[in-house]
């Protein structure tokens, strides 16, 4: 699991807020001793928590529809953009 709870929300461009919304949820934390998928360490030595964020941007189609295969910026952090007509 990448994330849990709810999501903490802001506009992906603050100076256009007809231009979409980001949704990042709160990073799972990461088990050590089970988790064959081991994220990158902090500056602290502590692994890096797990966390998820989809970016939904301001589309005229009538449905959500994602644009591009998910992101991966490690195995811990994963980026997924869409677009939807319900963010302009």
């Amino acid at each position: 699991m990448l994330g849990t709870g709810a999501p903490k929300w802001a506009l992906i461009d603050p100076t256009n807020p007809s231009g979409g919304v980001t949704a990042t949820f709160a990073p799972v934390p990461v088990d050590v001793d089970n988790d064959p998928f081991w994220c990158p360490a902090e500056s602290s030595g502590s692994m890096e928590p797990r966390s998820i964020t989809y970016n939904v941007f301001c589309a005229t189609k009538n449905a959500l529809t994602a644009v591009e295969a998910p992101k991966m910026d490690n195995y811990c952090t994963v980026h997924m953009n869409f677009t939807s007509p319900t963010v302009c």
